[in-house]
């Protein structure tokens, strides 16, 4: 009789570890949920940030681009009218010239 309720301590033990380690994951398992998460949102919001940065970029590479055109054509202007000026000036240089000949 004492062996069996020897047995019956053992198991009774046995099944009160078990318990405390079942607990003990259960803890462990709610503060990986906790900390999964939050690292979760901090994923959220690390994203949204390079969103935001990404787009303010890409305005900003439009509005330089937009710029650079506008610089394109203004030099392609003024070069036109150097170009026209200095025909100008050629021609009424040949004018002086020749009149000054006659």
């Amino acid at each position: 009789m004492a062996e069996l309720k020897d047995q019956v301590s053992k198991i009774a033990e046995s099944a009160r570890r078990q318990e405390e380690i079942g607990q003990g994951l259960a803890k462990r398992q709610l503060v990986f949920q906790d900390q999964s998460q939050l690292y979760q949102r901090q994923i959220e919001q690390l994203t949204a940030t390079v969103d935001s940065a990404l787009r303010q970029v890409g305005k900003e590479v439009d509005r330089l681009s937009r710029a650079a055109a506008d610089i394109t054509l203004d030099s392609h202007r003024l070069s036109a009218n150097i170009q026209q000026a200095a025909r100008t000036i050629s021609e009424a240089a040949d004018r002086l010239t020749g009149a000054s000949r006659a």
